[in-house]
């Protein structure tokens, strides 16, 4: 199936295809590092679930506190942790990985996105306003990217759903777990 082919099944024209990076450009963050501290400092997750620290035996955990990989003999936490900055019914809670310890947080990338994440499969959801509906999902923008799924520039996918005016922000997930990996928004 073409790109061509693809993208008219997803309602992507062509006209949306084209249109340009938003101004200022994209800035990627993983979560809040204020919400982390607090979670670290409070030692509960956002489902009510004690924080339970392990080391990294070599796994290599995905962080999603600094956006790298745990290196073995770090001390990582798999937590229930809700990315949005808004309540509403599309406020998910999820599993992530964090760094157990004090880390560098959103400092260690700068609002790159690490190079990690430009050749991996993900789900593309953007959030705002759609509509009457307030802190919602814009549907008919969400997508799958990655090189396997015809879209193999996910920082351009990315951009593309920042110029529609309804999207506040997008978030990226993992395909076949489903978590949070990463967001992005307006510089």
């Amino acid at each position: 199936m073409s790109n061509n082919t693809v993208d008219t099944l997803q309602g992507n024209t062509s006209a949306e295809r084209a249109r340009p990076e938003p101004a200022g450009g994209v800035e990627f963050f993983g979560l809040d590092d204020h919400a982390v501290r607090q979670l670290r400092i409070a030692k509960i997750d956002h489902a009510g679930n004690p924080v339970r620290p392990f080391v990294d035996r070599g796994d290599q955990w995905p962080l999603r506190c600094c956006l790298a990989t745990s290196r073995p003999g770090e001390r990582v936490a798999i937590v229930a942790f809700s990315p949005f900055p808004w309540n509403s019914p599309y406020r998910a809670t999820g599993p992530v990985v964090i760094h157990a310890d004090p880390c560098a947080g959103s400092a260690a990338f700068d609002g790159a996105l690490p190079a990690q994440f430009s050749d991996q499969a993900k789900i593309l959801r953007g959030y705002g306003t759609d509509d009457d509906r307030e802190h919602t999902i814009v549907y008919d923008l969400g997508r799958l990217v990655g090189p396997a799924h015809g879209r193999p520039n996910i920082v351009g996918e990315i951009a593309d759903m920042l110029t529609d005016p309804r999207v506040e922000f997008v978030h990226a997930y993992n395909v076949l777990a489903g978590c949070y990996a990463f967001g992005a928004r307006r510089r």
